[in-house]
């Protein structure tokens, strides 16, 4: 688990006051309460998970740009799903498309495990560049096709797609263990960016059946990989 004062330390005061006022600017007014939500996002440094040169930008309240052309979602995006997916210390959680990790750090001071997947070989050396620094225990950093998520540690508790998609694969849905969720943001094709998509909450019954529903309106980027298939009706 990260240590807040240790980062806080290591970091400049400017920086800490960012993370305080997301809390406070941001989330709290939300309604995103949750202690021990607020205590991660308090605690994980946003700024080393963005490109260098939006450091500064880190804790702004959209996407900020991380590396090779892909984007952290919102904070307050980002807080929303995980509160919808309401993940518990127990828990094992896939994170899909967990680009430079903040995503991964945050989820590992809230759950038992979390598999930060990456397709990106650059992108996942940021978030292994973290985890010996920081030496959270319970993330684990994996290469893979996004897509097809990581089968080899599921079932899990909880997935999360960081990214804009056009739809949820199958493969992923049926490493949801029963009564698991996945949370993400589906976007109609070519609306992205004019219009927001919308924050969905996928939940596996003890049948095997999958429902759904939808939370949000929410502005998320593509995730490449995850545009819909030829034929497939939205």
């Amino acid at each position: 688990m990260l240590n807040a004062a240790a980062a806080m330390n290591h970091h400049s005061d400017p920086q800490a006051r960012a993370r305080a006022n997301m809390i406070e600017g941001q989330l709290r007014p939300n309604h995103v309460l949750d202690p021990a939500l607020l205590a991660a996002m308090g605690s994980v440094p946003r700024e080393l998970f963005v490109a260098p040169e939006l450091a500064g930008v880190a804790y702004s309240d959209g996407e900020v740009a991380a590396a090779a052309g892909r984007k952290l979602l919102s904070p307050l995006v980002f807080a929303r799903l995980v509160l919808a997916a309401q993940v518990r210390p127990s828990d094992r959680v896939l994170d899909v498309g967990a680009a430079t990790g903040y995503s991964g750090a945050v989820l590992a001071e809230l759950a038992g495990e979390v598999v930060a997947l990456e397709s990106d070989p650059s992108l996942l050396r940021v978030l292994q560049q973290y985890q010996r620094e920081y030496g959270p225990g319970a993330l684990r950093a994996a290469l893979g096709n996004l897509a097809d998520g990581f089968p080899a540690a599921a079932p899990y508790q909880a997935i999360f797609i960081e990214g804009g998609v056009q739809w949820v694969p199958e493969a992923l849905l049926a490493q949801l263990a029963p009564g698991g969720r996945l949370a993400c943001v589906i976007s109609r094709p070519g609306a992205w960016p004019a219009e927001p998509g919308k924050a969905c909450l996928f939940t596996k019954q003890a049948n095997g059946g999958i429902a759904s529903t939808e939370l949000f309106d929410a502005f998320a980027s593509p995730l490449s990989g995850f545009t819909l298939r030829p034929g497939f009706q939205f």
